[in-house]
């Protein structure tokens, strides 16, 4: 069996060019999310396939698909796909 390995990336994104500023602020992000036990538990769930949901799990009559973005949050989640859209070309409807 081929062995995959997880990576994580935390992306900073800035319209200054105080590139130190930002590198501490990221190490400080990673240094407490090391200390608080949270990269384990994203790495875990990662790679336990936690992070998948359908829109069934959500039990919402009628809703097949959608893409939910949070600007302050600036994250995005969406559900798998499921039928009728199993397939790429089913997706372009």
């Amino acid at each position: 069996m081929a062995s995959t390995k997880l990576c994580i990336a935390l992306v900073c994104i800035s319209g200054g060019g105080d590139v130190e500023s930002i590198r501490g602020w990221c190490e400080a992000a990673t240094t407490r999310l090391e200390k608080d036990g949270m990269l384990d538990a994203i790495i875990n769930a990662c790679s336990s396939g936690q992070i998948e949901y359908s829109v069934g799990d959500l039990g919402i009559p009628g809703l097949r698909h959608f893409i939910y973005k949070s600007r302050s949050q600036v994250q995005i989640t969406t559900p798998t796909f499921e039928d009728p859209y199993g397939y790429l070309e089913d997706r372009r409807r």
